[in-house]
C-alpha cells in the first residue's frame, strides 16, 4: 500500500509538472463553511454504514476469526437487502417528502420484507442447506436473527432519506449515531456469553429496531407505525400459509418454493399497483 501511494504521488507530481499546473493548492475561502454545514449528513451517513459491514471491524476485537466467518455469510446478504432498499429510494427521491409517495415505497419496502421472511424466518434450516450445504447445520439462529432485522429494516426504507429532505438533520444524527452505539454495545455484551455466533447477527438486529423506533417515533408517532402494522397485517395470509406448508409438505424445498410462489401471486394479484402503477407527483 505504501509503494502504491507513493507510485500514485509521484504520477501526480509528474502530471502537474508537464501540464504547468499546481499539485498542491488551497480550497476555495466558501469550502469549510460548507463542510461544516453539512457536516451531520456525512456523519450520519459514516454511521449508517458502520452499522452494516463496518460492524466486523470492530467485531474482531471480540470475536475469533471462525466466529466472524460464520456470520460474513448472512452479513453480506443483509447487505444486500439493504443495498436494494436503498435503490428503491434513490428511485424516488424527488418525491419523498410527499406523505402518499412515502408510505408507498415503505409498503414495497415490506412486501421485500415479507418475501425474505419465507426463506429465512420460515424455512431457516432448508434456506442455509441450499446455499452453505451442511456448513451451518445447528446455527439456524443466526438467518433467523438476520431475517428479522431484515423485515425490520424496512419499516424504515424511506424514513432516512426523509428525515434528510425535511432537513432534521440532528433528528438523523441522533437515530443513526444511536443505534450504532447500542449495536456496538450488543455486539460486545455477547462476545462474554457461550452465545458467540448470536452476537453480531443481534446486533444489527438491535441497531435496526433502535433505528426505526427513534426515527418513527419523531417522524409520526403512533401513526407511523399504526400505518406499517396495518399493511403488514394484510401480508399476513401467504405468510401463514407458508408456515402451513411447512408443516404439511415431507419435502421442505418443496414447500419453501410453493410458499414463494404463493406469495408473489398474492401480491400481483392484490398489490401490484403499490409497485407497477406510476406514481403521481400532485
Amino acid at each position: 500500500m505504501v509503494l502504491a501511494g507513493t507510485g500514485i504521488f509521484i504520477a501526480g507530481m509528474l502530471a502537474a509538472y508537464f501540464n504547468k499546473v499546481k499539485y498542491f493548492f488551497p480550497p476555495r475561502s466558501d469550502f469549510y463553511k460548507v463542510y461544516f454545514k453539512y457536516y451531520k449528513v456525512g456523519l450520519f451517513q459514516v454511521a449508517s454504514v458502520l452499522m452494516i459491514t463496518g460492524m466486523l471491524t470492530v467485531a474482531k476485537g471480540f470475536y475469533t476469526v471462525a466466529i466472524i466467518g460464520l456470520v460474513y455469510g448472512c452479513l453480506k446478504y443483509f447487505e444486500v437487502f439493504k443495498g436494494g432498499l436503498r435503490i428503491l429510494v434513490q428511485a424516488f427521491f424527488k418525491e419523498l417528502t410527499i406523505e402518499r409517495v412515502n408510505m408507498r415505497i415503505d409498503k414495497t419496502g415490506m412486501i421485500a420484507g415479507a418475501l425474505v421472511s419465507i426463506p429465512f424466518l420460515i424455512y431457516p434450516k432448508t434456506t442455509l442447506s441450499i446455499i452453505y450445504g451442511d456448513a451451518y447445520i445447528g446455527y439456524e439462529a443466526i438467518i433467523i436473527i438476520f431475517g428479522a432485522a431484515m423485515l425490520v429494516a424496512t419499516l424504515s426504507t424511506s424514513a432516512g432519506t426523509f428525515a434528510l429532505l425535511k432537513k432534521y438533520d440532528n433528528l438523523n444524527l441522533f437515530a443513526y449515531l444511536t443505534s450504532l452505539g447500542l449495536s456496538v454495545l450488543t455486539m460486545i455484551v455477547f462476545s462474554y456469553t457461550q452465545q458467540l455466533e448470536l452476537g453480531i447477527p443481534l446486533a444489527i438486529l438491535a441497531g435496526e429496531v433502535c433505528l426505526i423506533t427513534i426515527l418513527g417515533t419523531k417522524l409520526g408517532g403512533f401513526k407511523y407505525f399504526l400505518d406499517r402494522f396495518k399493511f403488514l397485517l394484510k401480508l399476513l395470509p401467504p405468510i401463514l400459509i407458508a408456515i402451513g406448508l411447512k408443516f404439511v409438505l415431507i419435502n421442505q424445498l418443496h414447500a419453501l418454493v410453493i410458499s414463494a410462489a404463493i406469495f408473489a401471486v398474492s401480491v400481483l394479484y392484490f398489490f401490484r399497483k403499490i409497485i407497477f402503477e406510476p406514481i403521481q407527483k400532485n
